[in-house]
């Protein structure tokens, strides 16, 4: 057996366990738009949930969205990112990007967003939000994980509008009661008359 053929017996079980030990590391980091929304007027507030199966210590995303139909106001960090410094920044109309790092890890399903739009038009079908970009990292490890995201719609709520007013049908017993009055009247001057003759 040559040096090269010792080293190559050496470098598979190396490569193998270093194989193993990132496939170890690539805990899921999914991203996608919450159902659980609030709406004030046309302000609308969109969780934006993720899915850590490890422990992620940092993480961005980049947000797109239809400028012609909402318009960014801002947020608030969610439950999983309470005790995690987030931030989001708009990088230009229908962009932006949105981080967290430092403090608790964030792990398990939940909101680590919850951004604030208006709606600028009165469209009433849905548009969409998604994620142009995601990137997480192991908190113990920086490792970076594999990550995925997956858009969502989202649905202007817009007021019922109200029943139109019941159109005016013609009213038959009231016609009916008015030529029976005016038939007595009519009857009763035609019988003063014939009395007032003889």
């Amino acid at each position: 057996m040559s040096l090269d053929q010792n080293r190559f017996g050496l470098l598979v079980p190396m490569v193998m366990s270093l194989l193993s030990a990132a496939s170890l590391q690539a805990a899921q980091f999914h991203v996608t738009v919450g159902s659980e929304r609030k709406t004030s007027g046309s302000t609308i507030s969109i969780p934006i949930m993720v899915t850590a199966e490890g422990t992620v210590g940092a993480a961005q995303l980049e947000l797109v969205y239809d400028p012609q139909r909402l318009h960014w106001v801002g947020g608030d960090a969610g439950k999983l990112t309470a005790n995690t410094l987030i931030d989001a920044n708009l990088v230009d109309p229908g962009h932006v990007k949105i981080a967290f790092a430092g403090g608790e890890d964030v792990t398990g399903t939940g909101a680590i967003y919850q951004a604030s739009f208006e709606w600028t038009d009165s469209q009433t079908g849905p548009t969409t939000l998604r994620f142009a970009g995601v990137r997480a990292w192991d908190q113990a490890t920086g490792l970076e994980l594999a990550a995925s995201a997956s858009p969502g719609d989202v649905v202007p709520t817009v007021a019922t509008p109200a029943a139109p007013a019941p159109s005016a049908s013609p009213n038959y017993l009231l016609f009916g009661a008015l030529a029976l009055v005016a038939l007595f009247v009519v009857g009763a001057a035609i019988m003063l008359r014939k009395q007032a003759r003889k």
